[in-house]
């Protein structure tokens, strides 16, 4: 009878008593313990082993009562919120999947987090870590002024508490709190008319207004030839007729921003049949070159004349002359076809922010604003500012374009499928997508030729078939 009472007492389940772990037996077929972490109504958030025996169960379900109720030696001094975002954003805490190292922030991306947490995070930062809550992280949404924000605020919420639960300032049960709606705002940030799904290179149809004119791109074109730029114009005097070319490149040879920032001299080849061939073979991506996306190296066609008239041919082949020149001459080491201000490479946030959006607005394509909090003195970038009675800049009113600078690549795809009659599989090996589906279905009836060329042949077909009956 006392070795049954033994036994029995061996495989019953148990709670610690805080009531925030529970040890159940093995079931029939296993032979560990399972471990349950509770939340404040008893329901299940997490589970995990607890060894063969009821002892060895015991001693792991304390352990893992006592990190759900304490800090581990990461947070055992935090209190509020403040010190977990110190926590997220110190580049020296250690990360659970690269062997304990943290790939350092880039100074930008501390500054937007900096940002966002300054705004919008201040009931959950000054609040007692064991006081967070989904109330509180509501609190923290409704501040945003668009939705835009609240989903970047979202975000890096998210990302702290992962980081606060996995690293003990936050309890198991606090691992969802940002999970939480608020109502939407209606227009508070202009859409494009047909955004397309967030889902990578998405193989959604590509329509008509989302393509830049050609009228657009030599605009475009010649407001980057107008643009000044001092410094580059102490290496050569006609520099900038270098920013018109990289326009007419990017439109009609199909190259990414990044791709064009990589690209040097010996990579223009003169095809045996007079065109010049663009060897694609790398790009600047966040400072370093990489392969092309998709790890996917190729040749590239360009034409000797754009539809408004450039002689891109020429253009091309008299920049790489040049570019080679200056590397002789040391202000241009690399070779580059489009080189820094001072003789580097471009990264391209700085390009667009400095080229780009400039030409653009004198170019007069379609913009497109939306007010956003700002907390740096210096509004750059911006076109107007609202400030408090301090003089301090409090709202900013920023500004996108309904086409951005990729899409540049839509209308060479439009232009290869519209005028240079291309088939799928050649307009690929050109322009570097994934596959002939992806550009059958993203680019093929997008265009206003493929559609008026099918209404014809229906219009013909219709009439045939009226000749047909009255005969």
């Amino acid at each position: 009878m006392s070795t049954e009472t033994n036994r029995a007492d061996e495989s019953r389940a148990f709670v610690t008593r805080s009531g925030r772990v529970r040890a159940n037996p093995p079931v029939s077929g296993s032979l560990y313990w399972r471990l349950e972490v509770l939340d404040e109504n008893g329901k299940r958030i997490a589970q995990t082993t607890g060894g063969r025996t009821r002892a060895s169960a015991m001693s792991k379900a304390r352990e893992l009562d006592r990190r759900q109720t304490a800090s581990t030696e990461a947070g055992k001094n935090a209190s509020t919120g403040h010190e977990l975002l110190q926590h997220f954003l110190d580049p020296a805490r250690p990360h659970p999947t690269r062997g304990g190292r943290h790939k350092p922030w880039a100074r930008n991306t501390i500054k937007g987090y900096e940002r966002i947490a300054a705004c919008y995070l201040g009931p959950l930062l000054s609040a007692s870590l064991s006081d967070w809550s989904k109330d509180l992280a509501k609190r923290c949404y409704a501040k945003c002024p668009t939705n835009n924000e609240v989903i970047k605020t979202r975000r890096l919420l998210s990302s702290m508490i992962t980081t606060g639960v996995r690293d003990d300032f936050l309890r198991a049960e606090q691992k969802g709190i940002y999970d939480v709606t608020v109502p939407l705002i209606a227009s508070a940030r202009p859409q494009r008319s047909n955004p397309v799904a967030q889902h990578g290179e998405s193989a959604e149809l590509i329509t008509p207004d989302e393509v830049p004119t050609n009228e657009a791109v030599h605009r475009l074109a010649r407001a980057l030839y107008a643009l000044p730029a001092r410094r580059l114009r102490r290496l050569r005097p006609d520099i900038a007729a270098l920013w018109e070319l990289l326009a007419n490149l990017a439109a009609y040879a199909g190259l990414r921003e990044s791709e064009l920032f990589a690209l040097a001299a010996p990579d223009v080849l003169a095809a045996a049949g007079g065109l010049p061939t663009v060897r694609v073979r790398w790009q600047m991506q966040d400072g370093k070159l990489e392969r092309p996306k998709g790890g996917k190296q190729r040749l590239a066609v360009v034409t000797r004349l754009t539809p408004s008239g450039y002689p891109l041919y020429d253009a091309l082949i008299n920049r790489a002359d040049e570019a080679l020149q200056e590397q002789r001459d040391g202000t241009n080491p690399n070779a580059l076809m489009f080189p820094a201000p001072r003789g580097g490479y471009w990264n391209a946030s700085n390009f667009l922010d400095r080229r780009f959006d400039v030409a653009a607005e004198i170019a007069g394509w379609t913009a497109l604003e939306w007010s956003t909090p700002k907390m740096e003195r210096r509004v750059s970038g911006a076109r107007k500012a609202e400030l408090d009675g301090d003089g301090k800049v409090v709202m900013v009113v920023r500004r996108d374009w309904k086409h951005t600078f990729h899409s540049l690549r839509h209308r060479y795809a439009s232009t290869a499928i519209d005028e240079w009659n291309w088939t799928p599989g050649e307009l690929l090996a050109n322009g570097g997508w994934m596959d002939d589906a992806f550009v059958r279905n993203r680019y093929y009836g997008a265009s206003n030729v493929v559609h008026a060329t099918a209404a014809e042949k229906q219009r013909r077909g219709l009439s045939a078939g009226g000749a047909r009956a009255a005969a």
